[in-house]
């Protein structure tokens, strides 16, 4: 009753406040009372609220601090409920107001903390949180780890962490794994915690507790796991696949942990919960190069390990990171992140792998980082090197490639005060040096070109126009310098702003562009389609700047000058962006013409030119496309015309790569809209001619001369064939080498030769010259045996043409004269009897392909034979393999008949004199027939090839055959 009545402990003063405590003790040593004792224990818990009241209990001269801790001593040993409670409480309310190393002691010495770890073996949640932050208490003195209690206490705190985790108490949890992190943070590096079996009892429970449902847990967990991978800690090797399993835990909480973020209302990842991550990856790095710590360290384990760290650092933690910039403000979290980026750089393999984690956007928010006031020069130092071995990795990627002083680069970035990066104005008018200037201006060309800004591209221009009249001079200072302000310029300006060119910009007061167009091109050039699109804005620009770029472009192009197609997949990745930008770009395509003539970059022109005409080509929506086609053509056409007005003496290398270019144009979708074009000019034609019939040293030029000719008049009228012929046919030199190919055919050339000798026979009719192209009548029949398929077609209308002759007793087809051998020929004999007779065993074969033109002129043929002569005729109707040709021709036919085809049966059924048909090729001619479309006349001879299949008396399907037959007498409902 007594202690009840007295005021609150705080308002006692000291002497009174000495004498009711030394009673509490007397009365709770001696007391048999349970409920006196704890009475007594909760009045000196409030009592000690104070050090200087604990220093007064503990070292006041008399026994009252012993036999309290004493007291204590003997309620925790025999742990009584409730006293342990209370004793425990008090016990903590004293540590937490001790001072004095030597009132540590005093307790220490006790073995009061062994007590503590034995209360840990409960299941008592009041108990269990009591004992914890007792520990704890306990803990925060020095003393606590300069003897083996945290050792002899690890076992006891692991299994009170298991006992709270199966009870699902996440504050006895949170208490306990705090306490947990705590020790193996402070634990000397001499005195290893883990011993015999609890390293892999530590570890089962940081796995089972990565796995927790609640995200507190999970962020405590991972602080301790962090203090876990210190690689002090174990007394024997630890295992490597053990610690795998734990780092894929890492992994997966945290990424489970950034998803739960995301859909709540934070926008980015804590700076705690980075900072863990961050000591997390830099313990394990300190771990796997400490070789004497591993064990299980086989190249198998010791690899998956690495990979799944690295896959975590570069594919989760480094995205988390750039998107929380903010969250780091102290130094602690500044410095953690450079370590953390600096063992992620080490990881990756080569250049290219760091310049893809690590973007410029990092490398920018990384140096305002560094120069916040609040960070010591120490972390800025440290900092930078780790940034400027990343830039320079991005400064080696340039084409053409720059020379810079590292060390003057490095304290250029020194220097500049990159906190104010918000403030371009301030960057302008403040950079003193070219050192800082050329930090600032390439750290932002080099961002631009790898597709990041600091700015608005109106904002770096405004910025240029500051720093060009702030610095004159800026062309004249190192090429590194210069590039960059030529880069983001032509960057700003070729973004077709209203207000990019109204900027004027001068340098010492001259004009810019003219300035440029001084330097050298590798000074200012960049290779990248920026740079590109900006010098073919303007007329002043491309003459000025754009020429010689291109011409500098093509020298270094990635290209060997004697190949004729580009090999886009070798080229380096600037050069096929530039090719891929500038395809539509008509000033680019014009320039590249003009660059034809020059032996050293020519073939690499018309070799850029044929992929960009082949890519316009490809593009059939693209509305832009056949006008740039049709510019091009005009222009080289033009170009043509003009070799034979300048000179005599025709330039090999100009006329190889102008005709090559013109026979691209040739295949495009504008080589049929002759009408509006000028390649049909006789002009041009005529030039063509002269130039197939001049002596090259070189193939090129005659190959693409026979091409572009091919072409041309393969689109010809009959108009104006018959005007050009009589001028190719004058031409000697012309005609004997289409002869010439003749008889020493060699691939391409032969099929160019093939389509004019074609084209000369079916337009050549009104020809009345003396001069013709003569054809052995031998080569025909040795090319229809052994022709390649693309010469198919051609082989068999040429063959056509010299049945033509032959029908009407002449050797003459148009402009071409066929002849039998190299005597004198005789009239209506250009082929013998068995030749016509082998002839006919080629071309069945013919009669059957896929294609319906060879099928065409196949059956053309064959009736040339059959009406040549009646000896022949009749071998024709005849053969044996009539039947089988038409049965094959069958097939083709199922899906519908063209007239051609219908006038083929016919022409058999009626004129053969012994039946072919067999009920497969009669099926499939009914089931032809169903899927066509006739006219009048058509239906007729239908009829008449229906009535031959009925009199033939082959089986047919008479459900078929009815069809047909109904089909055919109600003509109009078909």
């Amino acid at each position: 009753m007594i202690l009840e009545t007295l005021p609150f402990c705080d308002q006692i003063t000291h002497p009174l406040m000495h004498e009711v405590m030394n009673t509490l003790i007397q009365t709770f040593g001696s007391s048999t009372s349970n409920e006196l004792i704890a009475a007594c224990l909760a009045l000196l818990t409030e009592c000690v609220y104070s050090p200087a009241i604990v220093t007064d209990l503990l070292l006041g001269g008399e026994k009252e601090g012993s036999l309290l801790l004493m007291g204590l001593k003997r309620i925790l040993a025999f742990k009584q409920d409730p006293l342990i409670l209370f004793g425990t409480q008090c016990l903590t309310k004293i540590l937490e107001n001790i001072l004095e190393p030597l009132q540590t002691k005093m307790i220490l010495e006790t073995d009061l903390a062994e007590l503590i770890f034995e209360l840990l073996h409960t299941s008592n949640v009041q108990q269990l949180d009591c004992a914890f932050e007792c520990l704890q208490a306990m803990a925060n003195h020095k003393l606590f780890f300069e003897k083996c209690h945290a050792v002899y206490g690890l076992e006891s705190t692991l299994t009170a962490i298991r006992v709270a985790m199966d009870l699902k108490r996440n504050t006895i949890l949170e208490k306990g794994l705090s306490f947990l992190t705590f020790v193996l943070q402070r634990q000397p590096d001499n005195m290893p915690i883990f011993l015999n079996e609890s390293w892999w009892t530590c570890a089962s429970i940081l796995q089972d507790l990565l796995q927790a449902e609640y995200q507190c847990i999970i962020r405590t967990a991972l602080s301790t796991v962090e203090a876990f991978f210190r690689d002090k800690h174990q007394q024997h090797l630890v295992d490597l696949k053990v610690i795998l399993l734990i780092v894929k835990s890492v992994t997966s909480a945290s990424k489970n942990h950034v998803q739960m973020i995301c859909q709540g209302r934070e926008e980015n990842v804590s700076s705690a919960i980075l900072n863990y991550l961050f000591a997390i990856v830099n313990s394990m790095n300190k771990l796997m190069h400490s070789d004497n710590a591993l064990c299980g360290n086989e190249s198998s384990s010791l690899n998956s390990l690495q990979q799944v760290l690295k896959s975590f650092c570069i594919d989760s933690l480094l995205p988390w990171t750039i998107g929380s910039w903010q969250n780091f403000e102290d130094e602690d979290s500044v410095e953690r992140l450079f370590e953390f980026l600096n063992i992620t750089i080490d990881m990756t393999e080569n250049d290219e792998e760091l310049m893809q984690i690590v973007p410029m956007e990092l490398l920018h928010q990384g140096l305002i980082l560094l120069y916040h006031p609040c960070i010591s020069k120490n972390t800025q130092d440290k900092g930078l090197k780790i940034l400027i071995s990343i830039f320079m990795k991005y400064f080696d990627t340039v084409k053409p490639s720059l020379q810079i002083n590292t060390e003057g680069l490095l304290s250029g970035f020194a220097n500049v005060q990159w906190h104010e990066a918000s403030s371009l104005e301030f960057f302008a008018q403040n950079m003193l040096n070219p050192k800082e200037r050329g930090a600032v201006l390439s750290f932002v060309y080099l961002s631009l070109l790898h597709g990041y800004s600091i700015a608005d591209a109106k904002s770096l221009l405004q910025f240029l126009k500051i720093v060009a009249d702030v610095c004159p001079g800026i062309l004249s200072q190192e090429t590194y310098i210069v590039r960059s302000f030529v880069y983001i310029l032509a960057i700003c300006q070729a973004n077709t702003w209203e207000s990019a060119e109204d900027v004027v910009f001068t340098d010492s007061g001259n004009d810019f562009i003219s300035v440029i167009g001084l330097l050298p091109v590798e000074t200012w050039y960049t290779a990248g389609p920026a740079v590109f699109r900006w010098a073919l804005l303007t007329t002043e620009k491309m003459e000025v700047l754009a020429k010689p770029m291109v011409e500098y472009w093509l020298v270094h192009l990635n290209h060997p000058p004697s190949q004729l197609d580009i090999h886009f997949e070798d080229l380096i990745d600037q050069d096929k962006a530039i090719i891929t930008t500038m395809v539509p770009n008509i000033n680019f395509l014009q320039c590249l013409m003009g660059f034809l003539h020059l032996s050293q970059i020519g073939t690499k022109a018309s070799s850029v030119l044929n992929y960009c005409i082949a890519q316009l080509s490809d593009v059939k929506t693209w509305e832009t496309a056949p006008t740039l086609l049709k510019s091009l053509l005009l222009s080289g056409t033009k170009k043509l015309d003009a070799l034979f007005i300048q000179s005599a003496d025709v330039d090999c290398d100009l006329a190889s790569n102008l005709l090559c270019v013109l026979c691209s144009l040739m295949k495009s979708p504008i080589s049929g809209s002759f009408q509006s074009l000028p390649v049909s000019g006789f002009k041009l034609v005529y030039n063509v001619v002269k130039l197939i019939g001049k002596s090259w040293e070189q193939d090129a030029p005659m190959a693409f001369a026979l091409h572009f000719f091919a072409d041309v008049v393969k689109n010809l009228s009959v108009q104006e064939s018959q005007t050009i012929i009589p001028a190719v046919l004058q031409s000697e030199k012309c005609t004997s080498f289409i002869e010439s190919t003749f008889e020493k055919p060699s691939g391409k050339m032969f099929s160019h030769c093939l389509v004019i000798v074609v084209w000369l026979a079916e337009n050549g009719q009104f020809y009345e010259g003396k001069h013709f192209v003569t054809i052995r009548s031998q080569f025909i029949l040795n090319y229809l045996a052994t022709c390649e398929r693309t010469c198919m077609l051609l082989i068999l209308q040429l063959l056509k043409f010299a049945l033509t002759a032959m029908t009407e007793k002449h050797t003459m087809c148009g402009a071409c004269h066929f002849f039998k051998g190299c005597q004198a020929f005789i009239p209506s004999k250009i082929f013998s009897q068995s030749e016509l007779r082998q002839i006919y065993g080629h071309l069945q074969q013919y009669v059957s392909q896929e294609d319906s033109s060879l099928r065409f002129e196949a059956m053309e043929c064959i009736h040339k034979l059959i009406t040549s002569g009646s000896d022949l005729g009749h071998f024709v109707l005849q053969h044996s393999w009539n039947s089988t040709m038409l049965e094959k021709l069958s097939f083709r036919i199922e899906h519908g008949l063209q007239d051609f085809e219908l006038d083929f049966f016919l022409l058999f059924s009626t004129q053969s004199p012994y039946p072919f048909w067999s009920s497969t090729s009669a099926n499939s001619f009914l089931l032809a027939l169903l899927n066509s479309s006739f006219t009048s006349q058509q239906q007729l001879k239908a009829v008449a090839v229906i009535k031959k299949i009925k009199h033939s008396q082959v089986a047919v399907d008479t459900y078929l055959l009815e069809t047909v037959d109904a089909c055919l007498q109600h003509y109009e409902d078909w």
